[in-house]
């Protein structure tokens, strides 16, 4: 290209530099140059607009493809149901050939109004026994969990609570109770 004239070459030592012919007569003016560059980026910005729509389409496809399920996933879906479903059909089968008896709704129903009975009894019982211990320990100046524990104790051990090492007070108190207890037993039986 050098021989042809089409580019020129200078020789620097051991290097020979190249580069372009440029006539002077084919100037461009600082106007032309502007024109030139308005041009370029009215064109890179239609281009950048058309990419940024190509762009959303590929990303709504690729995602549209990563949220269907491929064959290798749907394969092993597939086979976990089918696990389960064994797993269910032979508690099935073991609940078919057992002994256990229906039990008829109205009876259920009997059945379940019964617990709720028993368990509003229990509220109730569960109440009153936290008033009556209030009471009790209302006027005791010592330690309640004392008490509480000597009454436990006295309740759940056959040794009469005498043989306990206590002071008269705590005695006073347990023979108080004894006394409301025997009350309310009482009372209970007349009702």
């Amino acid at each position: 290209m050098h021989e042809n004239g089409d580019i020129e070459g200078r020789i620097s030592g051991k290097q020979v530099v190249y580069h372009a012919c440029q006539d002077p007569k084919n100037n461009v003016t600082e106007e032309e140059l502007k024109s030139m560059d308005e041009e370029a980026e009215v064109e890179l910005r239609k281009e950048t607009a058309g990419l940024k729509i190509k762009l959303k389409e590929f990303q709504s496809s690729l995602s549209s493809l990563r949220s269907t399920p491929n064959a290798a996933s749907l394969s092993e879906s597939i086979e976990k149901i089918e696990e389960e479903n064994e797993k269910l059909e032979a508690k099935l089968t073991i609940l078919r050939k057992s002994s256990t008896k229906k039990i008829d709704p109205e009876k259920k129903a009997l059945m379940e109004a019964e617990h709720v009975r028993v368990e509003k009894l229990y509220n109730k019982r569960k109440k009153q026994f936290k008033t009556f211990w209030n009471i009790i320990c209302d006027g005791y100046p010592g330690d309640r969990e004392a008490l509480w524990l000597l009454f436990w104790w006295r309740a759940a051990l056959p040794v009469p609570y005498e043989s306990f090492k206590i002071d008269q007070q705590v005695a006073d108190w347990v023979s108080l109770f004894e006394d409301l207890k025997t009350k309310i037993d009482t009372k209970h039986r007349k009702i």
